[in-house]
């Protein structure tokens, strides 16, 4: 099978504010998304993620576990026709291609519960933020290319992946691009 390189805006840069909102969240003990009329979430996308029936030393890693089930929605989604077989949504948000900031929080509950009443037991919460939002129905999330053939004037292209200088010594990777077997 053919390579399909892709190119996607993002380190998501670490953002405080992000962060402090999303433990704010994740401090609710709720599994669930803000609902759509919350202005404080108005240009905010949200991953969650939760680890019943732990202990409160058993914390699942606060980024790699998450991440991982974020992006294990991969096999999922269909770029092509920009389709999800099941559930991508957080998929879609972590590799968005016009998300530049995230922010994360971490929460351990005796009791977590949703808005449907469903309760998970002695839960660990895993809380993401990102803005901008991914803009998931009908956009894709990056823009398919050749590595580095679409970095902004101004930026290095380093390993396949887009640079901005910042100075001298700190380079801060403003856009990725990686290979993705079609």
């Amino acid at each position: 099978m053919p390579f399909m390189y892709y190119i996607y805006v993002s380190i998501q840069v670490w953002d405080a504010d992000l962060a402090l909102s999303a433990q704010q969240w994740a401090d609710r003990c709720q599994n669930e998304h803000p609902v759509a009329r919350n202005r404080d979430y108005t240009n905010i996308g949200q991953n969650l993620f939760i680890k019943a029936d732990s202990s409160a030393a058993d914390p699942p890693s606060p980024v790699m576990t998450p991440v991982r089930s974020w992006n294990s929605q991969a096999k999922d989604y269909t770029y092509i026709n920009n389709s999800c077989a099941e559930n991508c949504a957080e998929y879609k948000q972590v590799i968005w291609a016009e998300t530049e900031k995230v922010g994360c929080g971490v929460k351990y509950c005796e009791v977590a519960s949703t808005r449907s009443g469903t309760a998970y037991q002695n839960a660990w919460i895993v809380v993401c933020n990102y803005s901008p939002r991914a803009d998931v129905i009908g956009a894709k999330p990056y823009i398919a290319g050749v590595p580095c053939s679409n970095c902004p004037s101004g930026m290095l292209c380093r390993n396949n992946v887009c640079y901005i200088l910042f100075s001298r010594f700190r380079m801060v990777r403003r856009e990725k691009l990686t290979t993705r077997i079609a």
